[in-house]
Parts: structure tokens; C-alpha cells; sequence
């Protein structure tokens, strides 16, 4: 279906008022219908709604004639948001409640209309979205160069598979996005593998009381706890200082799993400095 706005010329069908399902508080008259996708039509007004592209029906300069019914290229639920939040003195109605894949659709339309308080309402919605839906929110961020909200999503992602991540854009120019990804992405593969390299081994003091199989079982238990995942690693440092106390108080075991710590450290403030919008062209 076209993603334009059409208008279907009608002999006078009845307009809903836009108190009854839009607006509760509206007191105007009525004098368009806007019909979603899926065949639910609400009223509105022409001359409320006008400097809003896309909602004021072609042909309606001058004298009106008859009602006309305007087509609009969303579902219901976003059609509805998105008429009620162009009441600008009315209460703006919650997206609380709005699930996240309604809620990124009357994101792009709000974009599209230039609806701006709906704009900034959705940015901090989706905000709220990332631990649960970090693609939807990424690919939302990237479209709309919301470094911010990028940056915040893009740790979320870091264990996705690149088809999904890529599924997600859809017929979006992604390019720029997706390279940005890859490039974040590999800071945290060498965080990975940084983790798994084994420091340096310290001499120890003849007659030590440290057992070498120590140093053998927490290294094995830090390896375990790091596992596969890579947004388990940031939180690398506070993970082995959880098992030094297999060490049994060795100053050098100790010393060698500092060195395990500022390897590690070093290597999240990399990725801390060179966030993901950094690589955005």
C-alpha cells in the first residue's frame, strides 16, 4: 500500500465526533474523516490539523463542498495517537501503556507529520523500551541520528546476530548504522578475548604456602563466569574480583589477577571511548 495520504470523496457520510474516540475534551465541530488501514475512521479538523503535512485533504483550498474521507497510511492505534496529539491545547494523551511495535510506528509517523511534542514523548518512551527491545530501539535511534539513545541501546545489541540486527532496518539505508555496529562491536570481541588470555605468571618466594592449583581453579571459575556472552563481560573486573578469595590471600596470585583487572579495565574504557556513534559517517 501507498505510503501517501489519498482522499476518497464521499456524499456526506457522517462525520465522527472527535470527542468520542480521539479527544474526550474537544468541544470543536468536526469536518473530515481520517480512515486507517484497517478501516476505522475518526473525525478531525481541517483547520486544527492543516499545518501538519499530510492531513489536510487535497482539493480543500476555498469553499468546502462535501466531506471527504482522507486515507491515512497507518493502523488504528497510531492514527488515533497521532490525531489527539495534534490537539496542542489539549492534555496529551500516555504511550505508557503503548506496546513497543505501535509505539515505533507513531514514532515515524510523528516524525513524518512533524509532530514535535509527540516526537520528543516517543524518543523518551523508547528510552525506557531498551533492555527488552534494544533492536527496535537502535534501529529507531540510527534512522532519526539520536546519538544519545544509540549509544544506550547499542550495548543491549552487542550479542545479536548480525541477520537479525540487519532484519531489523528493514529497507532503511543502513549502511552507516550497520557499520558502526560492527565497528563498536569489535571492541567488545577484544574485550573477549583479552578475558581469556591468561596474565603473566609472578615468581613466587621459595617455601611460599601458596598451592599452584589455586591460581588453577580461580582462573577456571573466572573463565566459567565470564561464559559466552558479551555484555556479561561489563562487568569483567567486579567478576574476578568475586573469586579472588580462591586465592587464598597470595600477594602474588593476587598481584597476577590485577594484572587480569587493569587489562580488562583498560580495554572497557576503550569501548567507553569510542561509542558506537563515534563510527556513524
Amino acid at each position: 500500500m501507498s505510503s501517501e495520504t489519498t482522499v476518497s470523496p464521499q456524499v456526506e457520510p457522517k462525520i465522527p465526533l472527535c470527542r468520542e474516540n480521539v479527544c474526550n475534551d474537544c468541544t470543536r465541530e468536526t469536518d473530515v474523516i481520517f480512515e486507517s488501514i484497517d478501516h476505522i475512521r475518526y473525525g478531525g479538523h481541517v483547520r486544527l490539523f492543516e499545518n501538519y503535512g499530510g492531513f489536510r485533504p487535497a482539493g480543500m483550498e476555498g469553499e468546502r463542498l462535501d466531506v471527504e474521507i482522507v486515507q491515512m497510511p497507518y493502523h488504528s492505534p497510531v492514527l488515533r495517537l497521532l490525531l489527539a496529539f495534534m490537539h496542542h491545547d489539549q492534555p496529551q494523551p500516555s504511550v505508557a501503556s503503548v506496546d513497543i511495535y505501535t509505539l515505533r510506528a507513531f514514532a515515524d509517523a510523528a516524525q513524518k507529520h512533524e509532530i514535535f511534542p509527540a516526537i520528543q514523548v516517543c524518543k523518551l518512551q523508547m528510552e525506557i523500551h531498551i533492555p527488552n527491545h534494544p533492536l527496535i530501539v537502535f534501529s529507531y535511534a540510527a534512522r532519526y541520528k539520536y546519538r544519545d539513545l544509540l549509544n544506550k541501546a547499542a550495548k543491549f545489541t552487542i550479542d545479536s546476530d548480525f541477520s537479525v540486527l540487519e532484519k531489523q532496518f528493514g529497507s532503511d539505508n543502513s549502511r552507516d548504522a550497520l557499520y558502526a555496529w560492527f565497528r563498536y562491536r569489535e571492541g567488545w570481541l577484544e574485550l573477549q578475548k583479552a578475558s581469556r588470555r591468561e596474565p603473566r605468571f609472578i615468581q613466587h618466594k621459595k617455601n611460599s604456602y601458596c598451592e599452584p592449583s589455586a591460581w588453577v581453579a580461580f582462573h577456571a571459575e573466572v573463565l566459567k563466569a565470564f561464559g559466552e556472552s558479551l555484555s556479561t563481560l561489563a562487568e569483567a573486573t567486579n567478576i574476578v574480583a568475586r573469586y579472588e578469595h580462591m586465592l587464598n590471600g597470595c600477594d602474588k596470585c593476587l598481584a597476577r589477577s590485577g594484572l587480569l583487572k587493569t587489562t580488562l579495565d583498560n580495554q572497557l574504557d576503550r569501548i567507553k571511548y569510542a561509542s558506537c556513534s563515534l563510527f556513524l559517517v
